[in-house]
């Protein structure tokens, strides 16, 4: 389901803390202490959404910062403060939560935002008005990053969440809006008013 098909009465179209997919073949929404899941014929929510993060996933602290899942390994990291958390599914792994820089080195704390972009598999973290781009491999942050989110053409000057669909496109959310980029001519292809639902 990509953004511009959630229908109008769904009471979670638009700022997010993180928003992103798991291994169990879900897309979670979260916000607060709640949580969304969209449902598996892409026109609503699952049944008994929303609801309480700590329902769905034990053990993950509600206001995260920012989420990422690594398809290829079937995991989802989840990150808050210094913190990180990694999910099989919506169970968290054991020896979770971590700090961030047990592992992800050269990465500040309090990230607002992460994906995995499509044009090279790459981990691409934000902060503020910067980006930094994870090596997987050698887990650290390139050389040369952080660097500015200007050079993501169209983008707003912050990005509150972010996450990597199947169709080659990367949405960023910021505020009430939220913007669809194309990951091969590496710009942003629309932008959408998106109107907000009370949780309550």
């Amino acid at each position: 389901m990509r953004p511009e098909e959630i229908p109008s009465d769904v009471p979670c179209t638009g700022q997010f803390d993180t928003i992103t997919r798991t291994s169990d073949g879900g897309t979670y929404a979260f916000k607060g202490n709640m949580v969304f899941k969209l449902d598996n014929n892409a026109i609503g929510l699952e049944s008994g959404f929303p609801t309480e993060i700590s329902s769905v996933f034990a053990d993950l602290p509600n206001d995260l910062d920012a989420s990422v899942f690594y398809e290829d390994v079937g995991k989802t990291y989840f990150f808050k403060g210094n913190q990180y958390y990694r999910f099989s599914g919506t169970t968290l792994d054991s020896g979770y939560p971590l700090s961030i820089s047990a592992k992800w080195n050269g990465l500040p704390n309090d990230l607002d935002a992460a994906f995995v972009w499509s044009g090279n598999g790459r981990v691409y973290f934000i902060k503020g008005n910067q980006y930094y781009r994870y090596n997987r491999y050698s887990e650290a942050v390139d050389s040369g990053y952080p660097r500015p989110l200007s050079v993501w053409r169209g983008l707003p000057a912050s990005v509150e969440s972010a996450m990597q669909w199947s169709n080659s496109r990367t949405y960023f959310f910021s505020g009430e809006e939220y913007y669809r980029f194309n990951d091969r001519s590496f710009r942003v292809d629309i932008l959408i008013l998106v109107v907000l639902y009370s949780i309550g």
